[in-house]
Protein backbone atom coordinates (compact mmCIF):
# COMPACT_ATOMS: atom_id res chain seq x y z
CA UNK A 1 0.00 0.00 0.00
CA UNK A 2 1.18 3.82 -0.86
CA UNK A 3 1.16 6.07 2.34
CA UNK A 4 2.33 9.31 2.67
CA UNK A 5 2.97 11.66 5.44
CA UNK A 6 2.56 15.20 5.58
CA UNK A 7 5.06 17.37 7.61
CA UNK A 8 5.20 21.05 7.16
CA UNK A 9 7.94 22.70 9.05
CA UNK A 10 9.05 26.24 8.98
CA UNK A 11 11.64 28.03 10.44
CA UNK A 12 11.16 31.51 12.29
CA UNK A 13 13.87 34.44 11.42
CA UNK A 14 17.62 33.70 12.40
CA UNK A 15 16.49 29.98 13.04
CA UNK A 16 17.85 26.35 11.15
CA UNK A 17 17.39 23.15 11.51
CA UNK A 18 18.17 21.12 14.39
CA UNK A 19 22.16 19.67 14.28
CA UNK A 20 20.50 16.19 13.59
CA UNK A 21 18.07 16.55 10.91
CA UNK A 22 20.42 14.49 8.42
CA UNK A 23 20.05 11.67 11.05
CA UNK A 24 15.94 12.12 10.77
CA UNK A 25 15.82 12.03 7.11
CA UNK A 26 18.27 8.97 7.28
CA UNK A 27 15.57 7.16 9.30
CA UNK A 28 12.90 7.76 6.35
CA UNK A 29 15.38 6.69 4.08
CA UNK A 30 15.32 3.31 5.69
CA UNK A 31 11.60 3.37 5.64
CA UNK A 32 11.18 2.33 1.40
CA UNK A 33 7.51 1.38 1.77
CA UNK A 34 6.68 4.95 3.20
CA UNK A 35 6.83 8.36 1.55
CA UNK A 36 7.33 12.02 3.20
CA UNK A 37 6.36 15.23 2.12
CA UNK A 38 7.93 18.00 3.69
CA UNK A 39 6.66 21.74 2.99
CA UNK A 40 9.19 23.87 4.55
CA UNK A 41 11.01 27.27 4.14
CA UNK A 42 14.26 25.90 5.48
CA UNK A 43 17.57 25.33 3.21
CA UNK A 44 17.18 21.63 2.71
CA UNK A 45 18.72 21.44 -0.23
CA UNK A 46 22.13 21.07 1.66
CA UNK A 47 21.19 17.82 3.11
CA UNK A 48 21.00 14.59 1.54
CA UNK A 49 17.93 14.19 0.88
CA UNK A 50 16.47 10.44 -0.13
CA UNK A 51 14.17 9.06 -2.97
CA UNK A 52 10.92 8.80 -0.50
CA UNK A 53 11.15 12.11 0.77
CA UNK A 54 9.71 15.22 -1.19
CA UNK A 55 9.95 19.00 -0.44
CA UNK A 56 8.23 21.93 -1.27
CA UNK A 57 9.63 24.97 -0.99
CA UNK A 58 7.66 27.98 0.52
CA UNK A 59 7.46 30.50 2.86
CA UNK A 60 4.68 30.16 6.01
CA UNK A 61 2.94 33.24 4.01
CA UNK A 62 2.57 31.01 0.55
CA UNK A 63 1.73 28.22 2.56
CA UNK A 64 -0.82 29.82 4.59
CA UNK A 65 -2.53 31.14 1.33
CA UNK A 66 -2.66 27.72 -0.23
CA UNK A 67 -3.94 26.73 3.30
CA UNK A 68 -6.57 29.51 3.33
CA UNK A 69 -7.92 28.71 -0.33
CA UNK A 70 -9.15 25.58 1.16
CA UNK A 71 -11.76 27.56 3.35
CA UNK A 72 -14.87 29.72 2.54
CA UNK A 73 -14.09 31.76 6.36
CA UNK A 74 -10.96 33.46 7.24
CA UNK A 75 -8.72 31.30 9.08
CA UNK A 76 -6.45 31.70 11.96
CA UNK A 77 -2.45 30.56 11.32
CA UNK A 78 -0.44 33.16 12.21
CA UNK A 79 2.40 30.99 13.50
CA UNK A 80 3.32 27.17 11.99
CA UNK A 81 2.67 25.84 16.14
CA UNK A 82 -1.34 26.75 15.39
CA UNK A 83 -0.72 24.04 12.45
CA UNK A 84 -1.13 20.91 15.40
CA UNK A 85 -5.32 22.31 14.83
CA UNK A 86 -5.04 21.63 11.09
CA UNK A 87 -3.36 18.13 11.25
CA UNK A 88 -6.79 16.09 11.04
CA UNK A 89 -7.60 18.11 7.90
CA UNK A 90 -4.10 17.20 6.10
CA UNK A 91 -5.72 14.65 3.92
CA UNK A 92 -8.71 17.23 2.74
CA UNK A 93 -6.22 20.82 2.84
CA UNK A 94 -3.33 18.76 0.41
CA UNK A 95 -5.63 16.40 -1.49
CA UNK A 96 -4.22 16.97 -4.46
CA UNK A 97 -0.68 15.62 -3.22
CA UNK A 98 -2.69 12.65 -2.41
CA UNK A 99 -3.46 11.12 -5.62
CA UNK A 100 -3.17 7.22 -5.56
CA UNK A 101 -2.13 7.08 -2.11
CA UNK A 102 -4.07 4.20 0.32
CA UNK A 103 -3.28 6.02 3.40
CA UNK A 104 -1.92 9.49 4.50
CA UNK A 105 -1.34 11.05 7.77
CA UNK A 106 1.05 13.41 9.84
CA UNK A 107 3.93 13.49 11.61
CA UNK A 108 6.69 15.42 13.61
CA UNK A 109 9.68 16.17 11.31
CA UNK A 110 12.57 17.16 14.13
CA UNK A 111 12.19 15.82 17.21
CA UNK A 112 11.74 12.20 16.29
CA UNK A 113 13.82 9.23 14.95
CA UNK A 114 11.88 5.90 12.92
CA UNK A 115 13.15 2.87 13.83
CA UNK A 116 11.45 0.08 11.28
CA UNK A 117 7.99 1.32 10.86
CA UNK A 118 6.87 -1.74 8.59
CA UNK A 119 7.34 -3.88 11.79
CA UNK A 120 4.70 -2.38 13.32
CA UNK A 121 2.54 -0.47 10.62
CA UNK A 122 2.01 -4.15 8.84
CA UNK A 123 0.12 -4.55 5.78
CA UNK A 124 -2.29 -6.80 8.08
CA UNK A 125 -2.97 -4.14 10.43
CA UNK A 126 -3.46 -1.58 7.38
CA UNK A 127 -6.25 -3.96 5.76
CA UNK A 128 -8.10 -4.40 9.22
CA UNK A 129 -7.73 -0.45 10.28
CA UNK A 130 -8.64 2.88 8.92
CA UNK A 131 -6.72 4.62 11.24
CA UNK A 132 -3.56 4.07 12.66
CA UNK A 133 -2.55 5.20 15.92
CA UNK A 134 -4.09 8.34 18.00
CA UNK A 135 -0.71 11.27 18.39
CA UNK A 136 -0.09 13.87 16.80
CA UNK A 137 3.30 13.14 16.18
CA UNK A 138 1.94 10.15 14.26
CA UNK A 139 -1.17 9.06 12.97
CA UNK A 140 -2.31 7.30 9.43
CA UNK A 141 -5.57 7.49 8.00
CA UNK A 142 -6.87 5.55 4.92
CA UNK A 143 -7.26 8.27 1.73
CA UNK A 144 -11.63 7.93 1.05
CA UNK A 145 -13.31 10.98 1.58
CA UNK A 146 -15.58 9.60 4.57
CA UNK A 147 -12.58 9.87 6.59
CA UNK A 148 -10.86 12.03 5.29
CA UNK A 149 -13.49 14.83 5.53
CA UNK A 150 -15.26 13.83 8.67
CA UNK A 151 -13.97 16.21 10.72
CA UNK A 152 -15.41 18.81 8.94
CA UNK A 153 -18.83 17.61 9.62
CA UNK A 154 -17.95 17.16 13.27
CA UNK A 155 -19.07 19.34 16.33
CA UNK A 156 -18.57 18.49 20.16
CA UNK A 157 -20.84 20.76 22.42
CA UNK A 158 -21.52 23.43 19.54
CA UNK A 159 -17.84 23.48 18.51
CA UNK A 160 -17.02 23.13 15.04
CA UNK A 161 -13.78 22.67 13.00
CA UNK A 162 -14.41 26.15 11.77
CA UNK A 163 -14.05 27.67 15.49
CA UNK A 164 -10.74 26.01 16.05
CA UNK A 165 -9.45 27.33 12.97
CA UNK A 166 -11.05 30.65 12.95
CA UNK A 167 -9.38 31.21 16.85
CA UNK A 168 -5.78 32.15 17.59
CA UNK A 169 -5.59 29.45 20.71
CA UNK A 170 -4.56 25.93 20.34
CA UNK A 171 -7.39 23.47 20.46
CA UNK A 172 -5.02 20.36 20.25
CA UNK A 173 -7.72 18.55 17.76
CA UNK A 174 -5.35 16.03 16.50
CA UNK A 175 -5.10 14.86 20.58
CA UNK A 176 -7.14 15.39 23.65
CA UNK A 177 -8.51 18.61 23.18
CA UNK A 178 -11.87 20.06 23.86
CA UNK A 179 -12.73 19.07 20.54
CA UNK A 180 -10.41 15.90 18.85
CA UNK A 181 -10.24 13.94 15.79
CA UNK A 182 -9.69 10.95 18.32
CA UNK A 183 -13.82 11.20 19.76
CA UNK A 184 -14.69 11.99 16.61
CA UNK A 185 -13.57 8.76 15.22
CA UNK A 186 -14.96 6.74 17.86
CA UNK A 187 -18.37 8.11 17.89
CA UNK A 188 -18.33 7.16 14.11
CA UNK A 189 -17.55 3.66 15.05
CA UNK A 190 -14.75 3.38 12.59
CA UNK A 191 -11.79 1.18 12.90
CA UNK A 192 -9.09 2.61 15.10
CA UNK A 193 -5.67 0.61 15.97
CA UNK A 194 -3.92 1.89 18.95
CA UNK A 195 -0.98 0.30 20.58
CA UNK A 196 0.61 3.20 22.32
CA UNK A 197 3.67 0.36 23.58
CA UNK A 198 5.33 0.85 19.53
CA UNK A 199 6.31 4.26 20.42
CA UNK A 200 8.88 5.38 22.90
CA UNK A 201 7.37 8.72 24.05
CA UNK A 202 9.93 10.99 26.07
CA UNK A 203 8.72 13.10 28.96
CA UNK A 204 9.98 16.70 28.22
CA UNK A 205 9.88 17.61 31.63
CA UNK A 206 13.38 15.63 32.65
CA UNK A 207 16.83 15.74 32.06
CA UNK A 208 17.26 11.53 31.88
CA UNK A 209 14.73 9.48 28.98
CA UNK A 210 11.37 8.81 31.08
CA UNK A 211 9.05 7.00 28.51
CA UNK A 212 5.23 9.17 28.76
CA UNK A 213 1.83 7.83 28.57
CA UNK A 214 -0.99 10.41 27.90
CA UNK A 215 -4.06 9.35 29.26
CA UNK A 216 -7.16 10.55 27.23
CA UNK A 217 -7.63 12.90 29.61
CA UNK A 218 -4.68 14.67 28.69
CA UNK A 219 -2.49 13.88 31.99
CA UNK A 220 0.62 12.51 31.60
CA UNK A 221 2.19 9.37 33.37
CA UNK A 222 5.82 9.01 33.54
CA UNK A 223 7.32 5.65 33.84
CA UNK A 224 9.87 5.98 37.11
CA UNK A 225 13.21 4.20 35.35
CA UNK A 226 15.80 6.89 34.77
CA UNK A 227 18.24 4.40 33.07
CA UNK A 228 16.97 4.13 29.28
CA UNK A 229 18.92 5.22 26.07
CA UNK A 230 17.77 4.37 22.74
CA UNK A 231 20.09 2.68 19.67
CA UNK A 232 19.51 3.16 15.74
CA UNK A 233 21.23 0.57 14.45
CA UNK A 234 20.88 0.55 10.45
CA UNK A 235 17.00 1.10 10.42
CA UNK A 236 16.25 -0.24 13.88
CA UNK A 237 15.33 1.22 16.74
CA UNK A 238 16.03 -0.37 20.33
CA UNK A 239 15.62 1.24 23.55
CA UNK A 240 17.91 -0.30 26.46
CA UNK A 241 16.73 -0.06 30.46
CA UNK A 242 17.99 -0.95 33.78
CA UNK A 243 16.06 -3.58 35.49
CA UNK A 244 17.76 -4.87 38.62
CA UNK A 245 20.92 -4.38 36.99
CA UNK A 246 20.06 -6.00 34.32
CA UNK A 247 20.11 -4.72 30.66
CA UNK A 248 16.49 -5.05 29.19
CA UNK A 249 16.21 -4.43 24.87
CA UNK A 250 13.29 -3.32 23.24
CA UNK A 251 12.53 -2.55 19.44
CA UNK A 252 10.58 0.62 18.73
CA UNK A 253 8.61 1.83 15.85
CA UNK A 254 10.17 5.42 16.34
CA UNK A 255 11.24 7.67 19.18
CA UNK A 256 9.71 11.45 19.89
CA UNK A 257 12.14 13.44 22.19
CA UNK A 258 9.77 16.20 22.34
CA UNK A 259 11.00 19.91 23.41
CA UNK A 260 14.51 18.45 23.72
CA UNK A 261 17.41 20.22 22.68
CA UNK A 262 19.69 17.29 21.23
CA UNK A 263 23.12 18.15 20.29
CA UNK A 264 25.29 15.90 18.19
CA UNK A 265 28.77 14.61 18.96
CA UNK A 266 29.75 13.58 15.32
CA UNK A 267 29.46 14.20 11.82
CA UNK A 268 26.65 13.38 10.02
CA UNK A 269 27.50 13.85 6.73
CA UNK A 270 28.35 10.32 5.07
CA UNK A 271 26.72 7.00 5.55
CA UNK A 272 26.11 6.46 9.42
CA UNK A 273 24.82 3.05 10.36
CA UNK A 274 24.46 2.85 14.09
CA UNK A 275 24.41 5.81 16.94
CA UNK A 276 23.23 6.12 20.51
CA UNK A 277 20.48 8.62 21.36
CA UNK A 278 21.66 9.58 24.86
CA UNK A 279 19.53 12.29 27.38
CA UNK A 280 20.10 15.23 24.81
CA UNK A 281 22.67 14.27 22.45
CA UNK A 282 23.73 11.93 19.59
CA UNK A 283 26.81 10.11 20.18
CA UNK A 284 28.27 7.09 19.18
CA UNK A 285 29.13 4.73 21.75
CA UNK A 286 29.33 1.01 22.50
CA UNK A 287 26.96 0.50 25.52
CA UNK A 288 28.31 -3.00 27.10
CA UNK A 289 27.68 -3.07 30.33
CA UNK A 290 24.73 -1.40 33.51
CA UNK A 291 27.46 0.54 34.56
CA UNK A 292 27.97 2.58 31.41
CA UNK A 293 24.18 3.37 30.83
CA UNK A 294 23.97 4.29 34.63
CA UNK A 295 27.01 6.93 33.88
CA UNK A 296 25.27 8.00 30.51
CA UNK A 297 21.85 8.61 32.06
CA UNK A 298 23.47 10.32 35.16
CA UNK A 299 20.53 12.61 36.96
CA UNK A 300 21.01 16.35 36.74
CA UNK A 301 19.47 17.96 40.00
CA UNK A 302 18.79 21.21 37.93
CA UNK A 303 17.16 20.88 34.81
CA UNK A 304 16.41 24.24 32.80
CA UNK A 305 14.44 22.69 30.31
CA UNK A 306 11.89 21.64 33.77
CA UNK A 307 11.38 25.10 34.53
CA UNK A 308 11.31 26.65 31.15
CA UNK A 309 8.62 24.33 30.43
CA UNK A 310 6.30 24.86 33.22
CA UNK A 311 6.74 28.67 32.80
CA UNK A 312 5.35 28.40 29.64
CA UNK A 313 2.22 26.12 31.18
CA UNK A 314 1.49 28.65 34.06
CA UNK A 315 1.40 31.42 31.24
CA UNK A 316 -0.48 30.06 28.89
CA UNK A 317 -2.65 29.08 31.43
CA UNK A 318 -3.19 32.60 32.67
CA UNK A 319 -3.95 33.93 29.00
CA UNK A 320 -6.63 30.97 28.35
CA UNK A 321 -8.01 32.55 32.09
CA UNK A 322 -8.41 35.67 31.00
CA UNK A 323 -9.98 35.68 27.36
CA UNK A 324 -12.35 33.06 29.20
CA UNK A 325 -11.57 29.73 28.01
CA UNK A 326 -10.00 27.42 30.24
CA UNK A 327 -8.45 23.90 29.30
Amino acid sequence: MKIRIISPYFLGKGKSLPAHFQLYLNSCEKNPRFEWLIFTNAQIHVYSIPQNVTVVQQTFDEFRENVQKKFDFDISLETPYKLCDYKVLYGYIFSEYLKGYDFWGYADSTDLIWGKLSAYITEEILKKYDKIYTKGHLTLYRNVKMYTELFLNYQKNGITYRNTLQSKEFWATDETGEINISNAWKEAGFSEYVQDTDIADISPMRFEFHLATQLHSGKIVEEKNKNRIFEWNNGHLYGYRLCENNIIREEYAYVHFQKRNMSVAFETSGKIEKYNLIPNQFVKANITNADEIQKLTRQRLFYVRFFQLKLKGAKDRIRKLKKGKII
